[in-house]
């Protein structure tokens, strides 16, 4: 998950959860994973968010779903199978930063082989999705409503919902409760917009109606909460084109330049490069550092002992780091690959002009090949 993808929606849901789905607190919790079940072609994206596999080698999740696959080992997990993600295509009003709520957040990964036995969810294309019926169905955490909120524990569940109307273009449900129009499983979304699957049941069986966008409410598990979703129907025909184009397009070769020998000696370079210098030699290196290369916004943020004293649990926490690949992203922002110990991490930088530290965050990432 890059930082900016926090920043996309601030009046929105945008922490890197997990989708999971809260139910009516009157039914069987086991109700909704039984349920889940049936929707084989809701897949899982990175470590924990959600796409629909729309077509043998394509999935289709939200936007800021794909930004935040890792840009080393982007991976998308179907019946317990990891599969490459090669390409990445975003729609082009996939981002409205004067609009956050009315941008189309969606995009569609190319896999890197087809996923065989396994049927692909069609899009539906009809218009008249209000007062439908739905299947609501993600992966992550889950729970009652207005109960505990249980921790992601890898499998996908399903509850029921009806498009209550279409709200800045978006599918709108809202959670209601019993007595009060609520369907027999009633459910919703919860914080962490991460690409969920909304399914119309038709004579040829669920058909994909809208992707996940975003929740409205806080707390996000109670009744009378309202989740927004990409309104498939008016993206199908983008989806085709998409498709269709890249069926025979040479694949993107990967942005990466190997640091495992050195930083490259341009400005971005130098600074990360001092950067896990500092955390491994700590103490007077670390200081400077604070002093020297963060932004002032930074430092009022923050304070550079605070900061120097963050260096040092992660020093703690992962043990010695080596850099392994760089990889540039957009907006000023940079991952790292590294190793430590045994383990894997993506380190994700944010750089102003200078360029300054303005922030840093990491993430686990999955053992190279």
């Amino acid at each position: 998950m890059t930082l900016t993808t926090l920043l996309l929606l601030p009046h929105l849901w945008t922490a890197p959860a997990p989708w999971p789905v809260f139910f009516r607190h009157d039914r069987d919790p086991s109700a909704a994973l039984e349920l889940g079940r049936r929707f084989d072609a809701t897949v899982r994206c990175g470590p924990g968010d959600s796409g629909t596999l729309v077509a043998e080698r394509w999935v289709l999740t939200a936007a800021h779903v794909a930004h935040g696959l890792s840009p080393f080992t982007p991976l998308v997990t179907v019946g317990g199978v990891d599969y490459p993600v090669v390409r990445r295509v975003f729609h082009p009003d996939s981002v409205d930063e004067e609009h956050p709520a009315r941008a189309i957040d969606l995009a569609l990964l190319q896999l890197g082989r087809p996923v065989e036995d396994l049927r692909p969810a069609p899009l539906y294309r009809a218009t008249d999705e209000v007062g439908q019926a739905v299947f609501v169905v993600g992966f992550g955490d889950f729970g009652a409503a207005n109960g505990e909120i249980r921790p992601f524990d890898g499998q996908r569940r399903a509850v029921t919902n009806r498009v209550e109307r279409i709200e800045l273009g978006h599918l709108l449900i809202d959670f209601d409760a019993p007595g009060d129009g609520a369907t027999e499983l009633e459910g919703i979304g919860a914080p962490g917009d991460s690409g969920g699957s909304l399914y119309v049941e038709t004579e040829a069986g669920p058909a994909l109606a809208g992707v996940s966008f975003a929740g409205l409410d806080d707390p996000p598990n109670g009744y009378g909460g309202r989740d927004l979703y990409v309104r498939v129907s008016s993206v199908a025909k983008w989806v085709d084109a998409t498709i269709a184009a890249n069926l025979e397009a040479p694949l993107p070769r990967p942005d990466w330049i190997d640091v495992s020998h050195g930083f490259p000696s341009d400005g971005a370079g130098e600074l990360l490069s001092e950067f896990f210098a500092a955390v491994d030699q700590g103490g007077a290196q670390a200081a400077r550092f604070a002093e020297q290369r963060r932004s002032a916004g930074a430092r009022r943020g923050a304070p550079n002992a605070e900061f120097v004293e963050r260096l040092t649990q992660l020093r703690g926490e992962l043990g010695p780091l080596r850099p392994d690949l760089l990889a540039p992203l957009e907006g000023g922002e940079y991952a790292v690959r590294v190793a430590a110990g045994e383990e894997w991490h993506a380190f994700y930088f944010l750089l102003s002009e200078g360029p300054r530290l303005e922030d840093f965050d990491f993430r686990p990432e999955p053992t190279p090949n």
